[in-house]
């Protein structure tokens, strides 16, 4: 990997054009935000309140930052600082297994969604997404 990317540029191509097909389903983030509270107890607690029109214009944004990150850039490393710094110690204390929640609710829909998943894909979104976790849990 050269000096400016993190991740491969064909896995990331891979991941965002299956996230922009799972995107593209209406549903996508309904199943998602479904399976992420079902697994566990307290995300289901942390997500009670939760407007969910403006959390998934959220998590949208978020991934294809996420995705910038995974390519070097500096928008998407300042934004998972900020990830970093509102979900730590100090604001809503996200407890590092919830990440691990996140990443599995995320891979099982798009999963159910994307017709051609397979390992190659699968691979390509924990490389990305695995990334962007490593580094909000180092920085909270």
């Amino acid at each position: 990997m050269g000096a400016n990317h993190e991740v491969d540029g064909e896995i990331i191509i891979r991941f965002r054009t299956s996230l922009e097909r799972c995107l593209a389903r209406s549903e996508f983030l309904d199943r998602f935000y479904d399976r992420f509270m079902s697994s566990s107890d307290e995300v289901k607690e942390m997500f009670a309140k939760t407007d969910f029109s403006k959390q998934h214009r959220i998590l949208r944004g978020s991934l294809y930052l996420m995705s910038r990150a995974a390519m070097g850039l500096e928008d998407g490393r300042e934004h998972l600082m900020a990830v970093a710094k509102t979900h730590g110690a100090d604001r809503l204390a996200i407890p590092p297994h919830h990440y691990d929640f996140w990443l599995e609710a995320l891979i099982e829909t798009a999963r159910e969604m994307e017709r051609d998943f397979d390992s190659e894909l699968e691979a390509a979104w924990r490389e990305v997404l695995g990334l962007a976790v490593r580094i909000v849990r180092q920085h909270d």
